[in-house]
């Protein structure tokens, strides 16, 4: 591939292009040119607890002055994510951006009281924790 020829038809145009390639053989060579940048994930801690903020602000901003904390429902729901059957259900220790997104909505879901009597642990990773969760009745899993 002609990058620097892309570049100058680009130009041409007042236009700009990103070409994702996932990394391998035949992105070695774009990676070593003058083009190619590395971009590695966000780091999933970091995306998760920025989308779970997200979601638990939405919450507290409807919710009437004071009643609700959102220190107090995004410890909850960390505390949640951290747990070993909820690692179990995910099976993934990184997660791309959208895995992250579904799984703070999951864990705000959760932690928000939304998620009674639904299996809430659809597509993420794995099956959901097969220990019952507290106040719920009896769950093996799919």
């Amino acid at each position: 591939m002609d990058l620097d020829g892309l570049a100058a038809a680009l130009a041409r145009c007042e236009s700009y292009a990103v070409l994702v390639v996932t990394v391998g053989s035949a992105a070695n060579p774009l990676l070593a040119g003058r083009y190619g940048r590395l971009c590695p994930p966000a780091p999933t801690q970091e995306l998760l607890t920025t989308r779970l903020r997200e979601r638990l602000e939405e919450h507290v901003a409807a919710a009437p002055d004071g009643e609700v904390r959102l220190e107090d429902l995004l410890a909850g729901a960390e505390e949640l994510a951290v747990r070993r059957d909820v690692k179990d259900a995910v099976g993934l220790k990184d997660l791309r951006p959208a895995e992250a997104e579904l799984l703070a909505s999951l864990l705000a879901a959760h932690q928000l009281g939304r998620s009674r009597g639904t299996n809430c642990w659809p597509v993420v990773g794995a099956s959901p924790p097969t220990r019952p969760r507290s106040g719920s009745p009896e769950w093996t899993g799919r």
